[in-house]
């Protein structure tokens, strides 16, 4: 039993290196995709950021684009209201007419 079992301690030696190899390779090919993986998740959280800023910067645009158009609005009423015709207007319009119309003749 003695010559038996060192033939299979042996035999054994013999085989440790190839299963080590195959470890070795198996071990290097999980190290090149964890390596893919993290540069490819890298790259989309390069696009989420960038789209991101995107979003940002074109929701500030449609703001200030809606404060303009609050801003011209304001000033269209404004606008109408002074040239509305009211009361104290045409009172006025009639006084400058009777002035005119004195002072003319």
């Amino acid at each position: 039993m003695g010559h038996k079992k060192a033939k299979d301690e042996r035999n054994e030696k013999r085989k440790t290196p190839d299963a080590f190899s195959v470890i070795v390779e198996k071990l290097d090919k999980f190290i090149e995709a964890s390596n893919t993986a993290k540069k490819d998740r890298e790259k989309i959280l390069e696009v989420q950021e960038s789209l991101a800023n995107k979003k940002v910067e074109a929701a500030n645009l449609r703001h200030k684009a809606a404060r303009e158009q609050t801003k011209c609005k304001m000033l269209e009423t404004y606008k109408e209201l002074m040239f509305a015709p009211t009361i104290f207007t045409t009172l006025l319009w009639l006084l400058l007419g009777r002035y005119w119309f004195m002072n003319s003749g």
